[in-house]
Formats: C-alpha cells, structure tokens, sequence
C-alpha cells in the first residue's frame, strides 16, 4: 500500500499536461492581443481628441483674426453679393490668418440679411444691407477633422465713412 501512495506522488508531481499548456498560452495569447488593441484604439482617439481641440482653436482664432480685419479698414467686403462672395473672402484668408501647421483654413458660405418687418433670415442673394453671415472652417490636412464655426459680421460704422444704411 505505501508503493502505490508513492506512485500516486511521483505522478502527481510530474508537472502539467500538454493540454493545460496549451489552455494556458491560448489564455495568455488572447489577454495580450486585447490589451495591444486597446491601447492602438487609445492612440488613436488621443490623436484624433488632439486635432479636434487644435482645429476648435483654430477655427475661433479664425474668427478673432476676420473681426480684427472687418474692425481694421477694409475687412469688411461690400457689393459682392453679386459675384462670388466666397471666393472674394477667400482670397482675403490668407492676408489675415494664418493656421496652424496641418490644417487648412477657408470660408464656405456668405449669407447676406434680408430684412422682413421685425424678423428676417440670412439668404444667398443681394442685397447686401450691412450684415453677413459667413460659415469658417478649419480642416486637418489629412481629412480625419472639421471643425465649423458661423460668424456674423456686421459693417461698421467709423467716423470717416459715410453714413451708414
């Protein structure tokens, strides 16, 4: 009887099987693919987290730089309602503000007032009654980020200009 004790020592001793081998790396296998998963997704977010905050910055700089101008003499542009009123502030962009490396600044929608009795609403078309709503946008250059940002630009009235309407 004390043979077979120690037999069932000697064998319980002899370590693990193949089978509890392979469980165990399958375990470990799989814990390590999430966790290099989870912090790739973590990079990315943070990356991505980091361009919304610079391009949100951005766009309000933005908006600081085109008051500053309208302020300014000649920031305000009159009588393009017409034409092309984007593209005449566009050109106008790159004078004023500059963006931040990887990002692109441009102005995608002028919209004039059209007053009607106590209310009224921005529209497309002329006339141009002294208020404009342009829509400013920040964009990285690799697409992933967009940020937008509507601004009202009212046509100031200085001392040296003639009297407003």
């Amino acid at each position: 009887m004390y043979r077979l004790l120690g037999r069932r020592r000697r064998r319980h001793d002899a370590g693990e099987t193949l089978v509890e081998l392979v469980l165990t790396v399958t375990i470990m296998s799989i814990a390590v693919v999430s966790v290099i998963g989870a912090l790739a997704t973590g990079v990315r977010v943070s990356d991505i987290h980091r361009k919304h905050a610079t391009a949100g910055a951005a766009v309000r700089a933005f908006a600081e730089a085109l008051h500053a101008s309208v302020a300014g003499a000649g920031g305000y542009l009159e009588d393009i309602c017409d034409g092309d009123p984007v593209s005449a502030y566009q050109s106008q962009v790159a004078s004023i503000y500059t963006p931040p490396t990887n990002y692109q600044a441009s102005v995608t929608q002028v919209r004039f007032w059209h007053p009607n009795g106590l209310s009224g609403s921005f529209e497309t078309g002329c006339p141009d009654v002294g208020v404009q709503l342009l829509t400013l946008q920040v964009t990285s250059v690799d697409g992933k980020v967009t940020e937008t940002l509507d601004v009202v630009l009212r046509k100031p009235c200085r001392t040296e200009d003639a009297l407003c309407t």
